[in-house]
């Protein structure tokens, strides 16, 4: 279910039972992605759980990353309740990472590589003019 706003399309935008809408956009984070790709990609997501929130009058959204990379993925976010957020343009932006990789076993997998994904990076405003054109992709 992907309702219209005026940003565009959110993945999902469900309500809860006190009226209020809550507002979900997903990443899917692939293996062959560059770090920097990653990091573009991530803060789009970051940006358009923001924009979405703004239409929906909402201060706080989801945005959820499928991670298909065998890269450990390490965001620099808060954290409150166990949730891991970002506070970017007065919304809180919660991320859930999911990964969706076919691990090999510890023993198997070798050195363990990780992409370090700061504040800053989150918050630079992505270059993509996708974003200004208000349209939403899992990719």
């Amino acid at each position: 279910m992907e309702p219209s706003s005026s940003s565009g399309e959110a993945d999902l935008v469900l309500r809860d039972a006190n009226g209020r809408y809550i507002v979900v956009d997903a990443k899917h984070l692939k293996p062959e992605d560059s770090v920097a790709e990653v990091r573009r990609k991530l803060a789009f997501g970051f940006h358009q759980v923001v924009r979405y929130c703004e239409d929906y009058n909402e201060s706080a959204g989801y945005l959820v990353g499928f991670d298909e990379s065998p890269r450990r993925l390490h965001l620099e976010l808060d954290e409150s309740d166990g949730w891991n957020y970002l506070n970017l343009g007065g919304k809180a932006v919660y991320y859930l990472g999911v990964s969706i990789a076919a691990l090999p076993s510890a023993s198997r997998a070798g050195r363990a590589e990780e992409i370090s994904v700061t504040a800053e990076d989150l918050r630079a405003r992505p270059s993509n003019s996708i974003l200004d054109q208000g349209q939403s992709s899992i990719s």
